[in-house]
């Protein structure tokens, strides 16, 4: 599920190499969701040198019960939050838009990354 399919629009980050190590990843961004549209977050993790990042498989964040409950052409701040991964020095962010009709889509802005240390 690296580039997945051609029918939805995606937003997907290149490689961002750390200087350091991290172990948790937290994602903020602006989200308008009108109904029947949704917004699909996914990170990657590089956890050894030798991985090839490009291989590496996308793990979909858990979405809050307060996102899944929203329906809104509004935007409104959301966080993604993943703790307690194997430490990692590289790692991507894939963002995938779904819509029911192609004249409703959800949008997104203002998007804040941050990997943590222990």
């Amino acid at each position: 599920q690296d580039e997945g399919g051609s029918a939805n629009p995606r937003y997907i980050t290149r490689e961002i190499k750390l200087a350091q190590p991290a172990t948790s990843i937290n994602i903020k961004v602006a989200i308008s969701k009108p109904t029947n549209t949704d917004v699909d977050v996914y990170y990657k993790i590089k956890t050894a040198d030798e991985d090839n990042y490009r291989k590496l498989d996308y793990v979909e964040f858990v979405k809050s019960e307060g996102y899944i409950n929203y329906n809104g052409v509004g935007f409104r701040d959301f966080e993604f939050d993943v703790r307690e991964l194997e430490e990692f020095s590289a790692f991507g962010i894939k963002l995938v838009m779904r819509t029911q009709n192609s004249s409703v889509v959800p949008k997104v802005t203002d998007l804040r990354i941050i990997a943590l240390a222990k």
